[in-house]
């Protein structure tokens, strides 16, 4: 018969899981054989050799590897890295994918690369990079690359004569809605993304930061229906962690403006972009963007200088 019993543990808590797992920071954390539900791991499923262990359920420990990813790849730690299959066996778990996939999943219709262009005021040479200082199309954080969809238009002239034109693929963008702040009817362009307590304790969010609301659904949200606050921060505190607890927090993220921990919720809900079209009803001067995660969904087609 196969083994499925666990082990006794000395601790009934998360802590034991993390115990158990390898260093996930170096290295990816296997997600074959994970329960998608019940924190327990087999290595040979269905198999009279079948040993069962304790370990972090399928969606932790994808997500897990979604936050992890952009440093094992720049530090090269993890020589079985991925990054598709992880992708994959990530949305699998947390879509009902069952005990971790294998595959990596076929791109979705449509995915083919945007046609887009990106205008520097200093010319450069290759590919876009990382470690590449960046003129970007709107007023953008440290992350990021921006394109518009046309190679002249205000939004563009006004970043340089510089023009590379490129393939931009953002197969899942985020969706972006026009939240409303409760002055007047003014509303502004953001994404609207629930927190995960794993993903918080992960980027040691703190409470003051700027950028969170709670609310009890992303409808809410957007609406500007959110909790109101209380007068003392330690006040507040308490309340933002019981509503972290009870997943009432979301991040509102700014496309513009984006952070390393903007892109690690991005990928955590399995986004890698934008491509916000404004609209005409639109209050915020945010223009039309497209905006990729990596440089791996860029591919540069051409370049040139337009005239003084």
């Amino acid at each position: 018969m196969a083994d499925n019993k666990l082990a006794p543990q000395s601790k009934n808590s998360l802590e034991q899981f993390w115990f158990n797992e390898p260093d996930w920071s170096a290295k990816g954390l296997p997600m074959k054989g994970r329960s998608t539900f019940l924190p327990f791991q087999d290595t040979l499923p269905g198999s009279v050799m079948n040993q069962r262990s304790w370990a972090l359920q399928a969606p932790i420990a994808g997500a897990i590897n979604m936050l992890t990813a952009p440093g094992r790849a720049a530090t090269g730690s993890d020589p079985t890295f991925n990054p598709e299959e992880e992708a994959a066996n990530f949305a699998l778990s947390v879509m009902g994918g069952g005990m971790g996939a294998s595959r990596a999943a076929p791109a979705p219709a449509g995915s083919l690369g945007m046609n887009a262009f990106h205008r520097t005021a200093i010319p450069f040479e290759g590919n876009f990079a990382r470690n590449r200082p960046q003129s970007q199309n709107s007023f953008s954080g440290p992350e990021g690359f921006y394109f518009s969809r046309h190679s002249k238009d205000p939004t563009t002239d006004v970043f340089g004569r510089h023009v590379i034109q490129a393939d931009v693929k953002v197969t899942n963008p985020a969706p972006v809605s026009q939240v409303s702040f409760g002055v007047g009817n003014h509303t502004t362009p953001r994404a609207v993304l629930p927190v995960t307590p794993v993903w918080a304790k992960l980027n040691n969010i703190d409470p003051k930061q700027g950028g969170y609301v709670i609310a009890n659904s992303v409808a809410d949200a957007i609406a500007g229906n959110t909790a109101r606050r209380p007068n003392t921060y330690a006040e507040y505190e308490q309340q933002f962690y019981s509503a972290l607890m009870d997943k009432k927090v979301f991040k509102l993220v700014n496309p513009e403006i984006l952070t390393p921990g903007d892109v690690s919720l991005l990928k955590l809900h399995g986004y890698n972009g934008f491509e916000y079209k404004r609209p005409q009803t639109a209050t915020s001067s945010m223009p039309s963007q497209i905006v990729a995660l990596d440089p791996e969904q860029i591919v540069r087609k051409a370049a040139w200088t337009e005239p003084k």
